[in-house]
Protein backbone atom coordinates (compact mmCIF):
# COMPACT_ATOMS: atom_id res chain seq x y z
CA UNK A 1 0.00 0.00 0.00
CA UNK A 2 2.58 2.33 1.12
CA UNK A 3 4.64 1.06 -2.34
CA UNK A 4 1.51 2.41 -4.88
CA UNK A 5 1.22 5.81 -2.48
CA UNK A 6 5.12 6.45 -3.19
CA UNK A 7 4.74 5.78 -7.04
CA UNK A 8 1.46 7.65 -6.84
CA UNK A 9 3.41 11.12 -5.49
CA UNK A 10 6.30 9.82 -7.64
CA UNK A 11 4.06 10.32 -10.54
CA UNK A 12 2.48 13.69 -9.77
CA UNK A 13 5.79 15.38 -9.45
CA UNK A 14 7.26 14.10 -12.05
CA UNK A 15 4.08 15.46 -14.41
CA UNK A 16 4.06 18.17 -12.45
CA UNK A 17 7.95 19.23 -13.40
CA UNK A 18 6.56 18.49 -17.21
CA UNK A 19 3.87 20.97 -17.21
CA UNK A 20 6.07 23.90 -15.58
CA UNK A 21 8.59 22.96 -18.25
CA UNK A 22 6.55 23.04 -20.87
CA UNK A 23 5.03 26.33 -19.54
CA UNK A 24 7.90 28.32 -18.83
CA UNK A 25 9.80 27.13 -22.61
CA UNK A 26 6.42 28.32 -24.68
CA UNK A 27 5.80 31.62 -22.42
CA UNK A 28 8.67 32.75 -20.79
CA UNK A 29 12.28 33.33 -23.36
CA UNK A 30 15.56 34.94 -22.37
CA UNK A 31 15.79 38.40 -23.44
CA UNK A 32 19.16 38.40 -22.89
CA UNK A 33 22.35 37.54 -25.08
CA UNK A 34 24.37 39.37 -27.61
CA UNK A 35 22.64 40.52 -31.24
CA UNK A 36 24.95 40.28 -34.19
CA UNK A 37 22.15 42.37 -36.60
CA UNK A 38 21.23 45.62 -37.16
CA UNK A 39 18.51 46.95 -35.43
CA UNK A 40 16.28 49.90 -36.27
CA UNK A 41 15.40 53.13 -34.40
CA UNK A 42 12.79 51.26 -32.68
CA UNK A 43 14.63 48.47 -31.83
CA UNK A 44 17.47 50.67 -30.09
CA UNK A 45 15.08 52.87 -28.16
CA UNK A 46 13.63 49.39 -26.76
CA UNK A 47 16.71 47.83 -26.06
CA UNK A 48 18.12 51.64 -24.41
CA UNK A 49 14.95 51.77 -22.69
CA UNK A 50 15.19 48.39 -20.70
CA UNK A 51 18.96 49.51 -19.48
CA UNK A 52 17.46 52.51 -18.29
CA UNK A 53 15.19 49.99 -16.25
CA UNK A 54 17.41 47.55 -15.50
CA UNK A 55 20.98 48.93 -15.34
CA UNK A 56 20.48 52.38 -14.21
CA UNK A 57 21.48 54.44 -17.51
CA UNK A 58 20.40 57.31 -18.81
CA UNK A 59 18.96 57.73 -21.99
CA UNK A 60 19.97 60.08 -24.98
CA UNK A 61 19.44 63.76 -24.37
CA UNK A 62 17.68 62.91 -20.58
CA UNK A 63 19.77 62.65 -17.74
CA UNK A 64 17.36 61.68 -15.19
CA UNK A 65 18.03 58.19 -13.76
CA UNK A 66 14.74 55.67 -13.34
CA UNK A 67 13.64 55.98 -10.28
CA UNK A 68 13.28 52.27 -9.10
CA UNK A 69 16.65 51.34 -9.90
CA UNK A 70 18.46 50.41 -6.41
CA UNK A 71 15.47 49.07 -6.03
CA UNK A 72 15.90 46.83 -9.32
CA UNK A 73 19.36 46.20 -8.94
CA UNK A 74 17.65 43.07 -5.79
CA UNK A 75 15.00 41.41 -7.97
CA UNK A 76 15.62 38.25 -9.37
CA UNK A 77 13.57 38.33 -12.47
CA UNK A 78 12.74 41.12 -14.67
CA UNK A 79 9.94 40.30 -17.13
CA UNK A 80 9.36 42.31 -20.60
CA UNK A 81 5.85 42.49 -22.45
CA UNK A 82 5.87 44.63 -25.79
CA UNK A 83 3.61 43.77 -28.47
CA UNK A 84 5.27 45.25 -31.99
CA UNK A 85 8.95 44.06 -31.24
CA UNK A 86 10.25 41.30 -33.29
CA UNK A 87 10.46 37.64 -30.92
CA UNK A 88 14.13 37.75 -31.99
CA UNK A 89 15.41 40.91 -30.74
CA UNK A 90 17.73 40.80 -27.23
CA UNK A 91 17.14 43.34 -25.60
CA UNK A 92 19.85 43.08 -22.55
CA UNK A 93 22.90 41.54 -21.43
CA UNK A 94 21.39 41.15 -17.75
CA UNK A 95 20.43 37.29 -17.09
CA UNK A 96 17.17 38.48 -15.46
CA UNK A 97 15.78 39.88 -17.91
CA UNK A 98 12.73 37.63 -19.76
CA UNK A 99 10.67 38.51 -22.75
CA UNK A 100 7.05 37.26 -22.10
CA UNK A 101 3.99 37.06 -24.54
CA UNK A 102 1.32 39.41 -23.99
CA UNK A 103 -1.27 36.38 -23.44
CA UNK A 104 0.76 34.92 -21.07
CA UNK A 105 1.43 38.24 -18.89
CA UNK A 106 -1.52 37.38 -16.03
CA UNK A 107 -0.49 33.62 -15.95
CA UNK A 108 3.26 34.52 -15.67
CA UNK A 109 2.35 37.08 -13.41
CA UNK A 110 0.61 34.36 -11.29
CA UNK A 111 2.96 31.92 -11.24
CA UNK A 112 5.87 34.38 -9.92
CA UNK A 113 3.62 36.65 -8.23
CA UNK A 114 5.70 39.91 -6.86
CA UNK A 115 9.21 38.04 -6.90
CA UNK A 116 9.99 39.66 -10.73
CA UNK A 117 9.51 43.11 -11.75
CA UNK A 118 6.70 43.61 -14.79
CA UNK A 119 7.46 45.74 -17.51
CA UNK A 120 4.88 46.60 -20.19
CA UNK A 121 5.82 48.65 -23.17
CA UNK A 122 3.22 49.86 -25.42
CA UNK A 123 4.16 52.07 -28.52
CA UNK A 124 1.17 55.06 -28.59
CA UNK A 125 2.13 56.84 -31.68
CA UNK A 126 5.57 56.44 -34.47
CA UNK A 127 6.38 58.17 -37.84
CA UNK A 128 9.43 58.65 -39.35
CA UNK A 129 11.84 60.50 -37.07
CA UNK A 130 9.94 60.04 -33.76
CA UNK A 131 8.41 56.97 -31.39
CA UNK A 132 6.05 57.72 -28.38
CA UNK A 133 5.65 54.98 -26.11
CA UNK A 134 3.96 54.24 -22.42
CA UNK A 135 6.13 52.27 -20.00
CA UNK A 136 4.33 50.74 -17.32
CA UNK A 137 6.74 49.41 -14.46
CA UNK A 138 5.12 47.36 -11.88
CA UNK A 139 7.78 46.62 -9.14
CA UNK A 140 5.15 44.83 -6.88
CA UNK A 141 4.78 45.81 -3.27
CA UNK A 142 1.78 48.43 -4.51
CA UNK A 143 4.84 50.28 -6.21
CA UNK A 144 4.19 51.25 -10.31
CA UNK A 145 5.57 54.28 -12.05
CA UNK A 146 4.27 55.11 -15.98
CA UNK A 147 6.15 57.05 -18.00
CA UNK A 148 5.78 58.61 -21.34
CA UNK A 149 8.46 58.90 -23.15
CA UNK A 150 9.19 60.36 -26.54
CA UNK A 151 12.07 59.69 -28.60
CA UNK A 152 12.74 62.31 -31.53
CA UNK A 153 15.64 60.54 -34.41
CA UNK A 154 18.54 63.38 -34.88
CA UNK A 155 20.59 61.55 -38.07
CA UNK A 156 21.69 58.48 -36.67
CA UNK A 157 21.18 59.44 -33.09
CA UNK A 158 17.99 59.96 -31.20
CA UNK A 159 16.64 62.40 -28.01
CA UNK A 160 14.34 61.62 -25.18
CA UNK A 161 12.04 64.01 -24.05
CA UNK A 162 9.77 62.63 -20.83
CA UNK A 163 6.17 63.69 -21.14
CA UNK A 164 4.81 64.89 -18.17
Amino acid sequence: MKVNILFALLGLLVVGLCVLFVFKSMVIRPASGTATNEKSFEERVVVDLVGWVVEGRTLPGCDMRYYGHNFMKRKKRIFVTSEFLRDDLILSTDKRVFRVAADYRTKVIKYYGMDGVYLLLEKKRQSESELLLRVFANQGGGVAKLYDLRFVKDGEEYRTILIP
